[in-house]
């Protein structure tokens, strides 16, 4: 998954005290970037959001040193598109945040990935940046592997309700809608492909909503969406006659609805009211167990 909200590139050094100083010279520019233009108004909270837990600090896209901007966002991209080239899927959106100067960098990422023809599954702040003007034509005819989102309820009436077109033609979110899966999540997880429901997750979960579901869910998707991949470019002509390639698509995203759903039970059942993610995340491999097991 792409962590970059945070992301800090260090250089290593023999001397600590080299290390450190390098360090806070980092920081106070970044705190002169933040300062430079904090109030752009296009990149505000929503007022309709769900408690997501961010700062409302950001970054201006206008920052005066442009150079230090692009320096920032190459190496956050120079980060994480090393370790793509052997991948089959890549989860995009957790922990990411809002920064102007993330979101550059993630559209970046998102380019070269879809060079390599990756399977791409976008939660969390992925899926605000999306229904932006400026990123609305990233998927646009992107043919060559999966696109999944996976909105909440207040995530997918953004990309719902949104339906203008901005003045550079780019697609309305809800354009986008009509050529992806989509995983609306809820009390009953619904697999949706070309503004229908394929197959809705009917796993009983628990009634306690612990933040961080989410996020397990969307590295569970890039995991069973990835395998989904690697079958369909297997060519095994039996498995090709059972379930259409959308078909099976939908159904691997259906699996890990299902999986979540589960751990997330047998979580409740083991920590009851001090549930967090990180237990739902502990059950997640027997659930997987259980639920594949043999008669």
């Amino acid at each position: 998954m792409y962590h970059s909200r945070h992301t800090v590139v260090r250089d290593v050094h023999s001397d600590d005290n080299v290390d450190n100083d390098n360090n806070n010279k980092k920081k106070t520019k970044m705190k002169e970037l933040q300062k430079a233009f904090a109030n752009d108004p296009s990149f505000a909270n929503d007022d309709d959001d769900d408690d997501d837990g961010k700062d409302g600090t950001y970054v201006d896209e206008k920052c005066k040193d442009n150079d230090e901007k692009d320096k920032l966002v190459d190496a956050m991209v120079e980060k994480v598109t090393s370790k793509i080239d052997n991948l089959h899927a890549l989860v995009v959106g957790p922990g990411m945040g809002r920064c102007p100067l993330v979101c550059e960098a993630t559209a970046k990422i998102i380019e070269y990935a879809k060079s390599k023809g990756l399977a791409l599954i976008l939660d969390a702040d992925a899926l605000w940046m999306i229904s932006q003007p400026k990123y609305r034509s990233l998927f646009q005819d992107y043919t060559k592997a999966p696109v999944i989102l996976t909105p909440n309820v207040v995530e997918y009436k953004r990309l719902l309700n949104n339906e203008e077109e901005d003045s550079s033609g780019a697609p309305s979110p809800k354009t986008l809608l009509q050529h992806t899966t989509i995983v609306r999540k809820g009390r009953h997880d619904s697999i949706v492909q070309n503004d229908k429901e394929i197959i809705s997750c009917q796993e009983e979960g628990e009634k306690k909503r612990s933040g961080g579901i989410g996020d397990i869910l969307s590295g569970t998707l890039g995991t069973l969406v990835a395998w989904h991949v690697i079958q369909s470019s297997s060519h095994d002509e039996s498995s090709e006659q059972l379930l259409e390639p959308s078909e099976r698509l939908a159904l691997a995203c259906w699996t890990g609805c299902c999986f979540v759903k589960h751990a997330t039970k047998l979580a409740f059942l083991d920590k009851k009211r001090s549930m967090t993610a990180p237990d739902i995340l502990e059950e997640l491999g027997p659930a997987v167990n259980e639920m594949t097991k043999e008669d």
